[in-house]
């Protein structure tokens, strides 16, 4: 219809052309080309107003309007032309509620079909027409990228970006400027989002309803470090800190962030000030606490913050942390000098996040106090050398944020610092190029001279395969002031979500930050040497000395710990003498270092380069084991040590517990003698450590072996699968698997059960017991386990459910579940029983909290729930005690499948209670029930699937209902499971699960017993 009304309106502009042709000489062309200005045009939804468009042709032109809803004005021209598009109509129904967005096409042509324009036309309406109304709280339990439309709100905060709603129970943070202010009752159309770790939404629309003066309650008060409890939800705080640029300085860190504060808090004015802070924390993003801030109090001027320039740190303060480390590693991981030592290996490279942590050394806090922030902590790759710091594992960067310094005003800084990329096993090094980043105020000097940088340039290394010496950075920062945070890291720079590939790791050292005004180059002269290099033998014969003189104060300095500087001080204009010694060479190859002349940012660098360790070999003893000593088996164990030495020695064991196998003769001559060596069982309820020493006294070396023994605990687990709840009533034979690590006496409390013997044997097997049918009530009788040599006991509880029953569960197994979930988020669990819509319901499945103990009951239970990884979702909730299953948005349905049972060749009946969830609108889930077989048995239809089932529950109303589904022929290996049938294709079997609409499931009291 469409069409032809353009092709009849074609028809006449040509017929016109025709006869104009026939009355005149001259006559515009049909256009053979025609475009719009305009590609697109959006009108309100309702009270449009006309638009006017730009038509463009080289000659005469229609057009064709594609909906009736719109008109154009007018609807043919010559050449250039303004067209007025008008829509006729408001976008609603008869009632006047928006309907869906609606959208039209204009097409304005001449004589090509290709060469035409083409505007597309959009009327706005309810975009969210068709999604469903949630509160807060059960907006919160929604995946992300769900449509959705959130009602009954309160603002409570607002930001420059977004706002916090609440809905008196759970608070949300909302993406997304809009016209809103705390006190304002809103209801909301966007989508579902994760925001620092909490679900969060993003409003594309916002209506205010009404506005009341808001009621934020009692704020939870941080003063200090921020606890775990505080960060499990969005909620109202009042924060004690220091306003720093961009952050906020929680108990010294800059840890937090105010959220795109509004201009009204005038957040600039109290920079570096202390400050009392209420607000709403929101999530951790970028790796900061971020808060939507309600209002402030200015403190005054905090005067810790900053430490004074000119700042130096050669990182000699990490001495006694050295020390403590190695009185408490293994000689082998002794803290090493990997740069002066030219070593590939991590020994020696102890991670102070685990390694030093778990030993009780706190370098990590000391750090903290001395100002600096781990860029990357997350990552957790910072490592201590002999005396500096490694940064960066594969994949895994690192860098350090400085501390802040004391500068009044603004002022230009320079940064320097001496670096080494690390070696690979191979000798390669890695590609590390380092950067120097700045946030806040200044700017950071580029050889481009890049307008407002805050990133260096990158500064590569010079170092070839197999070399390991200190690189010189400097950079210069102009504009710096007291809120200017400095950071160093390489240029590749990647985060836990998201990382960057290959290695760029490594050291630094000599850091050194200095008012550019006292940043002066200076001429350093160096006499007594040739090409500013020093070559020592394996074993010096003596030091060597040289001459430097300058004119600023300077110093000499050297990363390398078998060298010592004297006289490494020296004032402007004054000749000094330095003197270097170095130590003997154990290495049977080279070594180098530099020695560093410093003086302003002038740098000089003399090369040390040493051969290796001399023909006569040093006195030694030592040992290998061979396997790892640090977890051996508490139940007994044995290992081998090979020693290899040039001197005799002796064993020397630390306690009663290790003994030697057999003690072999020890010779010189570098031989290698291995000693065997057997544990005593450990049941000392504890884990014990000890070592093996081997020496030699006249020539004080020795070597040890450190043994580390687990505490032997005994254990027999009796465990049978699908019997967690109890074995049936019916009685028969039950296989129960032992696994034991001891002998073992057996007994049991009562009659009705019988064991095949009185005693069994560590290993791993299974044994029949026998039940008799039960005549009562459940029952359930006790059977212990002992082994009187470790004074071992353990009792299992046996339950039979009653008479005639097979199966039987109330659910009351979730308990443990809903008590941690309200250990954080307390209230109503019960939505059926206390008819409560808007009672709390997390998703176990994506709550590791709530998975941990859910999941190992369900897995004992037998029950099949599928999640993500099963093509289903993550879409079970836990009531206060029974399940709920699905949500309404898309791909997020499930299904339950029960234990196996075996009716000992009865038909059954499957009993349960079930309910259907009432949407916003008190609409009931539109869904029916079916139950699907899998294996042997049939439904009283003839077929593996059940009529369907449906609840009488009407508008607005919910409670349980019960239902019994007869089975027939059903065996121990037949599975039944229950879903909602658009969840299935009858004719293959299979299961979609990315169903759309509401077909929640409430499910409780199931129990199977043999049909009458």
């Amino acid at each position: 219809m469409k069409q032809y009304k353009f092709i009849n309106t074609a028809l006449a502009l040509a017929a016109s052309l025709v006869l104009a042709a026939s009355c005149q000489e001259e006559q515009s062309p049909v256009a053979t080309a025609v475009q719009t200005k305009e590609t697109s045009i959006v009108f309100a939804a309702q009270n449009p107003e006309p638009q006017v468009i730009n038509v463009f042709a080289d000659g005469e032109w229609v057009a064709d309007v594609s909906e009736d809803w719109i008109e154009i004005n007018p609807m043919k021209g010559d050449k250039n032309t303004e067209v007025t598009v008008t829509v006729l109509s408001d976008n609603v129904d008869e009632n006047g509620k928006l309907k869906a967005p609606r959208k039209a096409v204009l097409t304005f042509m001449g004589n090509s079909e290709i060469r035409k324009g083409v505007v597309n036309v959009t009327q706005k309406g309810d975009t969210y027409i068709d999604s469903d109304e949630y509160t807060v709280s059960e907006a919160v339990l929604l995946e992300e990228a769900t449509k959705a439309k959130i009602v009954g709100s309160t603002v409570l905060a607002t930001t420059a970006g977004g706002f916090v709603i609440t809905d008196g129970t759970t608070n949300m943070y909302v993406e997304g400027a809009r016209e809103v202010a705390p006190g304002d009752a809103i209801s909301l159309n966007g989508e579902c989002k994760m925001i620092g770790g909490f679900p969060a939404f993003v409003a594309d629309e916002a209506q205010v309803l009404s506005s009341s003066e808001v009621e934020h309650g009692d704020p939870v008060v941080v003063d200090e470090a921020i606890s775990a409890e505080m960060l499990s939800k969005v909620q109202y705080m009042k924060v004690n800190a220091t306003i720093v640029g961009e952050f906020i300085r929680i108990a010294g860190q800059n840890s937090g962030i105010v959220l795109d504060a509004p201009e009204s808090l005038e957040i600039s004015k109290v920079n570096v000030h202390k400050v009392e802070l209420l607000g709403y924390y929101v999530g951790k993003i970028s790796g900061k606490y971020a808060f939507a801030i309600t209002s402030l109090k200015d403190n005054g001027v905090d005067e810790t913050v900053g430490v004074d320039l000119p700042y130096k740190d050669d990182f000699s303060w990490m001495a006694p942390f050295i020390a403590d480390a190695n009185t408490k590693l293994a000689a082998a991981n002794h803290i090493s000098d990997c740069v002066g030592s030219v070593i590939s290996s991590s020994d020696g490279a102890a991670n102070i996040y685990t390694t030093l942590v778990n030993n009780n050394i706190l370098l990590l806090d000391e750090l903290r106090k001395r100002g600096y922030t781990d860029l990357n902590p997350g990552q957790k790759t910072i490592y201590l050398q002999d005396a500096y710091l490694k940064y960066g594992a594969t994949s895994k960067q690192s860098g350090l944020v400085l501390p802040l310094f004391k500068i009044s005003g603004e002022q230009d800084l320079v940064v320097s610092f001496k670096w080494c990329a690390q070696m690979q096993g191979s000798g390669a090094i890695d590609k590390t190029e380092m950067v120097i980043e700045i946030s806040g105020p200044g700017t950071i000097v580029t050889s481009s001279g890049t307008p407002d940088a805050k990133i260096s340039d990158p500064v590569k290394h010079n170092q070839k395969t197999g070399e390991m010496f200190w690189n010189e950075a400097s950079f210069t920062i102009k504009g710096a002031t007291v809120a200017t945070s400095i950071s160093f890291h390489p240029l590749q720079f990647g985060s836990e979500e998201d990382p960057v590939s290959s290695t760029y790791r490594y050291y630094l050292d000599d850091l050194e930050v200095m008012l550019a005004a006292d940043a002066i180059k200076t001429n350093i002269q160096v006499e007594g040497l040739d090409s500013d290099l020093i070559t020592f033998e394996g074993t010096p014969a003596a030091p060597k000395s040289f001459q430097v003189v300058s004119d600023a104060d300077y110093s000499v300095t050297t990363g390398a710990k078998w060298l010592t500087i004297e006289n490494g001080q020296g004032i402007a204009g004054v000749t000094n003498t330095v003197t270097v010694t170095c130590e003997p060479s154990e290495l049977s190859t080279i070594r180098q270092a530099v020695i560093a002349i410093k003086s302003g940012v002038s740098v000089r660098n003399i090369q040390v380069v040493q051969s290796a360790a001399g023909g006569q070999l040093d006195d030694l003893i030592s040992v290998a084991a061979s396997k790892s000593t640090s977890a051996l088996l508490g139940e007994g164990d044995s290992f081998d040590v090979a020693v290899q030495a040039n001197v005799d020695y002796k064993v020397e064991l630390s306690d009663s517990w290790i003994s030697e196998v057999e003690a072999p003769s020890t010779r010189a001559l570098v031989e290698k003698t291995v000693h065997s060596f057997t544990l005593a069982a450990n049941v000392t309820g504890a884990t014990r450590s000890g070592y093996i020493r081997f020496y030699n006294e006249d020539k004080n070396i020795e070597a040890y072996v450190m043994i580390k023994q687990e505490n032997f605990e005994p254990r027999i687990d009796v465990s049978a699968p699908y019997t967690y709840l109890g074995v049936s009533g019916l009685g028969g034979v039950v296989n129960y698997n032992i696994d034991a690590n001891v002998d073992f006496t057996v007994a049991v409390e009562g009659s009705w059960l019988t064991l095949p013997a009185a005693e069994g044997q560590k290993g791993t097997y299974q044994i029949p017991v026998t039940f008799e049918a039960n005549t009562g009530e459940a029952r359930s009788t006790t059977v212990t386990f002992k082994n009187e040599a470790y004074g071992y006991t353990k009792t299992v509880t046996v339950r039979q459910f009653a008479t005639g029953i097979i199966f039987a569960d109330d659910f009351s197994w979730l308990q443990p579940v809903i008590d941690v979930a309200k250990a954080t988020d307390p209230g109503d669990y019960d939505t059926v029983g206390n008819k409560n819509l808007s009672a709390k319901a997390p998703n176990i499945y994506a709550t590791a909290a709530l998975n941990e103990i859910f999941a190992p009951l369900r897995d004992a239970i037998g029950y099949y729930i599928p999640g993500k990884a099963d093509g289903a979702n993550n879409v079970v909730y836990p009531q206060e005690c029974y399940l709920k299953m699905g949500k309404t948005s898309s791909s997020s349905q499930t299904s339950i499948t029960l234990p196996p049972v075996d009716p000992a060749g009865k038909d059954i009946n499957v009993n349960f209670k079930w309910a259907r969830m009432v949407q916003g609108s008190g609409t009931i889930d539109d869904y029916t029930l079916t139950l699907v077989i899998k294996g042997n048995g049939s439904f009283e239809n003839g077929t593996k699937y059940s009529d369907e089932l449906s609840t009488p529950q009407g508008k607005n109303e919910i409670f349980w209902t019960d239902f019994s589904v007869k089975v027939i022929g059903a065996d121990k290996d037949t599975r039944i499971t229950l879903l909602a049938t658009a969840l299935l294709n009858k004719e293959t079997g299979a299961i979609d699960y990315t169903k759309t609409g509401g077909k929640r499931i409430f499910l409780d009291d199931i129990v199977i017993a043999p049909a009458k």
